[in-house]
């Protein structure tokens, strides 16, 4: 969006700060946790790229509610935001392959969101009975029925590692 749509959204930011949302289990985290989120992927991807952040580096709302309709599903909170703050951003696809909201696919009740730059590995996210904020990341080998491993760490750790590997630079400073 444009200035307008900023500053909408900069006035609901302002509102809520004092008084987060309650997020039930399996519901969005709060407006504050989400705004942590965002801040920590703008200074973490500033540092990892080595640049500050654009809106071009972004992609835009109406692009991810396409994605989103086309795949019948709402995206997890951290992977959503990631895609409007870096989503587009050069660095996502130089080595290991962020895949276009147009491109993201949903197999056996995964959401795989990047392929590895020799297409041997996907990853994904879990989508589960009981969906995350910051959902856990799979991997498995690009082949028929083959099954998937837990990388461990949640979607926003995943992603700001991974980009920051393959920068060569320090992981993320997260807090």
């Amino acid at each position: 969006g444009g200035a307008a749509d900023k500053r909408q959204r900069s006035a609901r930011c302002v509102r809520f700060t004092t008084a987060p949302l309650a997020a039930a289990p399996g519901v969005r985290p709060t407006l504050m946790a989400n705004e942590r989120r965002i801040a920590t992927y703008r200074r973490e991807l500033g540092r990892i790229f080595g640049r500050p952040l654009s809106t071009r580096d972004g992609v835009t709302e109406s692009r991810l509610r396409r994605a989103e309709k086309r795949l019948g599903i709402a995206l997890p909170s951290a992977v959503r935001e990631f895609y409007s703050v870096a989503g587009a951003a050069r660095e996502t696809r130089e080595h290991n392959r962020l895949y276009w909201p147009e491109e993201l696919l949903v197999e056996q009740g995964y959401l795989v969101f990047m392929e590895e730059n020799q297409a041997v590995v996907d990853w994904a996210v879990s989508l589960g009975a009981r969906p995350k904020a910051d959902p856990e990341v799979w991997q498995r080998a690009n082949e028929d029925d083959a099954p998937w491993y837990s990388e461990e760490m949640t979607f926003g750790e995943f992603i700001l590692k991974n980009l920051a590997w393959q920068r060569g630079v320090d992981g993320p400073q997260i807090s």
